[in-house]
């Protein structure tokens, strides 16, 4: 039987403001782990509510548990990423999962993510998403990274050896929600670095965060064109599309004029890059 010594240690990350209406769920997924060699990261950007004190009352559990208490850091960050990033220097586990502070493990996830880890120094084992709206169970998701061109696999469901941070760097502060997106398509090129699947859902994904609004998709066609993965003509057109779905209820309600206005402008910066396109 495989000791504790024999186990890799696996460390997550959670980063979290203002998050005491959530950060339960998250917390007891990781208790509920039927993998005990865990070491549990808290990144907190100084929240204003009790968040803090939530986590304080999980100590013990940890303690009994992993035989390590949560490490919390309570400080301003400069945005997610850099959040992350900060937790990512402190991990001492060979993989490193980054678990949202309203999302949850299922209760094998961390096993059967090292159930499906090779001897690579660089890999990343990632799974599949159970999408909940609210309560309410909406979808099954798994994404393969053989398409990440065309779409982000399930970061919440993705542990990397931290070897693959150490040589290839961690998430860029450029981007406000899609730095895990653009890390993925870095070292996805990279020959030495594998990803391994499991074909199974291992996170449960709570719509409502920034990558699912319309800033996020922004934020996300800013991301490919300024790393020359989308043109500008596509970026422009894919832009004005989204802008105008953000104001459309507000602009038809209040000033058309403005709304056909915008509408010229966008179709004069587009005809002006075509041969760009």
């Amino acid at each position: 039987m495989m000791t504790l010594a024999d186990k890799r240690l696996v460390s997550i990350i959670t980063v979290c403001y203002n998050s005491a209406v959530t950060i339960d769920r998250t917390i007891k997924s990781v208790l509920a782990q039927n993998y005990d060699n865990i070491e549990y990261i808290i990144i907190d950007g100084a929240s204003q509510d009790n968040t803090l004190e939530r986590i304080e009352n999980y100590q013990e559990e940890f303690r009994d548990k992993f035989n390590r208490e949560i490490r919390i850091i309570s400080e301003p960050d400069k945005g997610i990423y850099d959040a992350m990033n900060k937790g990512i220097q402190l991990a001492q586990g060979d993989f490193i999962g980054i678990l949202n502070s309203d999302d949850a493990y299922m209760p094998e996830a961390v096993s059967k993510i090292i159930s499906c880890a090779t001897d690579d120094k660089l890999q990343v084992c990632y799974g599949g998403i159970r999408i909940f709206q609210k309560d309410t169970l909406e979808s099954i998701v798994f994404l393969s990274h053989l398409f990440l061109e065309e779409r982000m696999i399930a970061h919440p469901a993705c542990f990397v050896t931290k070897k693959v941070y150490e040589k290839y760097g961690n998430f860029s502060t450029k981007y406000k929600s899609s730095s895990d997106y653009e890390f993925m398509l870095r070292i996805s090129k990279k020959k030495d670095v594998v990803f391994n699947p499991v074909y199974e859902p291992v996170t449960d994904f709570y719509l409502g965060g920034k990558s699912t609004t319309c800033e996020g998709f922004l934020d996300k066609i800013y991301m490919l064109h300024d790393i020359g993965k989308m043109r500008t003509g596509e970026y422009l057109f894919k832009r004005m599309v989204l802008l105008f779905q953000q104001y459309y209820f507000i602009m038809q309600k209040n000033d058309m004029y403005l709304f056909i206005f915008l509408i010229l402008t966008f179709i004069l910066i587009i005809i002006k890059h075509i041969p760009n396109y």
